[in-house]
């Protein structure tokens, strides 16, 4: 709503957005959730941050549908693979990592509203800009899971291999 008033846009317009939100958040959420990529984090976040940054600097409705997209997108990378990483953990810490990451999730819920009204809304729409910085933090912050969550998938995907393995047709005596 509070880009509406920024641009000036009717409730169509603002309906049109959220629907653009919405739409591009399902489409690759699919696809990570079947076939799990290492780097999906900070590639969600990237894209995210991109639109984040285009919000900030558009003055079209053409360019905010774009910056929205790239939200939605970044969202549905991030989304189906963070709740799966307390279950990574050893048993013992499974609950204390799900809790923090409920508690941290409802948290950044509710952060990201108000640092809107703190600094957006009385400051203008190019402040979005500040996000960016958040976001390349958590790139970096990102970078050192994502290496160990590849050498994990990398073990995961060997174990599956050895099981799989052909059993010969010929019966082999000692």
């Amino acid at each position: 709503m509070i880009l509406g008033l920024f641009l000036h846009k009717s409730v169509y317009h603002i309906g049109h957005i959220s629907f653009q939100l919405q739409y591009s958040s399902q489409l690759p959420e699919s696809f990570f959730d079947k076939y799990p990529v290492a780097w999906s984090l900070p590639i969600g976040m990237s894209f995210t941050m991109v639109g984040l940054v285009n919000l900030a600097f558009s003055n079209n409705l053409y360019w905010i549908l774009l910056s929205v997209f790239l939200i939605g997108i970044g969202s549905s990378v991030l989304h189906p693979k963070l709740p799966v990483s307390p279950s990574l953990l050893p048993a013992e810490k499974r609950g204390l990592a799900q809790s923090l990451f409920q508690v941290g999730g409802n948290f950044g819920g509710s952060l990201g509203p108000l640092l809107v009204a703190l600094l957006v809304a009385p400051y203008g729409r190019q402040h979005l800009f500040i996000f960016a910085f958040v976001a390349v933090a958590a790139i970096v912050v990102m970078y050192p899971i994502c290496k160990w969550y590849k050498s994990y998938l990398n073990r995961m995907k060997a174990q599956t291999v050895s099981v799989r393995k052909p059993v010969s047709s010929s019966p082999t005596y000692g």
